[in-house]
């Protein structure tokens, strides 16, 4: 599973995905931006959005394989080594 996230002022908005792109779970988490919150508040609210996406999906943060995470102009991607 992958994980897509959107870090914005008003909020924060994950989406975890199949290998094969069909969206499995979103979640929510407050604002994000980090110009506006500073970095500890966007990552937290990170942490909420894709936690709460991968439980809608059934599956734990853990199992993701890949992870997309845009906010504020800084795109950060990260895929895990298997």
């Amino acid at each position: 599973m992958n994980s897509g996230l959107d870090a914005g002022g008003t909020s924060t908005r994950a989406h975890v995905a199949s290998p094969d792109g069909r969206v499995r779970g979103t979640g929510l988490g407050p604002g994000g931006h980090p110009n506006h919150y500073g970095w500890a508040q966007t990552g937290a609210a990170m942490h909420q959005a894709v936690t709460a996406a991968c439980a809608a999906a059934g599956a734990r943060v853990t199992d993701l394989a890949g992870f997309f995470a845009g906010a504020a102009s800084v795109m950060y991607s990260v895929t895990a080594a298997r």
